[in-house]
């Protein structure tokens, strides 16, 4: 029975389910798991954590977003089996939303501007893969965001340049480990890199400027950090780095 207490089930961490134990046939054992999270947590979670190899499908979704109305923080690095319908019909029902991690995903609008609409209080993004084109045009247009997350992201020095001069609210942004696509061809770099450059030079200009950005972190010795080099070469594993960032906001270590 104290187990069972919805006052214990105010957030929950289903990545024990991809653990090194726990295999998980997520055709069967996820939709019970997930039946059991709204059954004891009687709509009193507010923080659900999913494993990037969780791989939910539209019905599942809307399970959760019914039955966790009153949800503050998402964390689902994977949306390859849902479709945008669905993830617009659950934010939605998720007014209450302060944060979101999410991957990269083409022709965004219509979800972002869904966000804008519906969780007015959406202040702290991250993003898992890349940050690009329509991507970022989409997010520094609409959401008025306070702490944005690209950590270990392939991001365009275009998407940089635009949130840094177009976020007016933008507090805290963290770009370690990432690397700056410059054009299509072209090999991608450290943002240390490219910040050495006249178009970085740029950047910090605006950095600088800014009023409202307190905090930018990025890789200062890139050829002696461990991710860098591991971005370098090949891009790091979601599945063992997508719970760390250099940011306690989304930090789940």
């Amino acid at each position: 029975m104290a187990a069972l207490h919805s006052s214990l089930w105010t957030m929950v961490d289903l990545q024990v389910l991809q653990s090194d134990f726990v295999r998980v046939d997520t055709g069967i054992r996820l939709p019970q798991a997930l039946r059991t999270v709204v059954a004891c947590g009687q709509a009193n979670v507010r923080c659900i954590i999913f494993h990037p190899s969780l791989h939910m499908n539209d019905e599942q979704l809307n399970l959760i977003a019914r039955g966790c109305p009153h949800l503050k923080r998402l964390v689902l690095p994977c949306w390859e089996h849902i479709s945008r319908a669905a993830i617009c019909n659950a934010i939605k029902k998720w007014r209450g939303l302060k944060s979101i991690t999410m991957p990269d995903m083409a022709s965004p609008l219509h979800m972002v501007q869904t966000m804008n609409r519906y969780c007015n209080s959406l202040a702290e993004l991250k993003v898992m893969g890349s940050f690009q084109g329509e991507f970022a045009s989409a997010i520094s247009m609409y959401l008025r965001l306070k702490v944005l997350s690209l950590r270990c992201c392939r991001v365009s020095a275009a998407s940089i340049l635009l949130i840094c001069m177009s976020m007016k609210h933008l507090e805290v942004c963290n770009l370690s480990h990432s690397l700056v696509d410059l054009n299509e061809g072209w090999e991608a770099m450290p943002l240390k890199k490219w910040i050495d450059t006249v178009l970085g030079e740029i950047l910090m200009e605006q950095v600088q400027k800014k009023s409202s950005l307190t905090s930018f972190i990025y890789c200062q010795d890139y050829e002696s950090c461990s991710g860098c080099r591991r971005m370098m070469n090949g891009g790091m594993s979601l599945e063992t780095e997508w719970r760390q960032d250099e940011l306690n906001n989304f930090d789940l270590d």
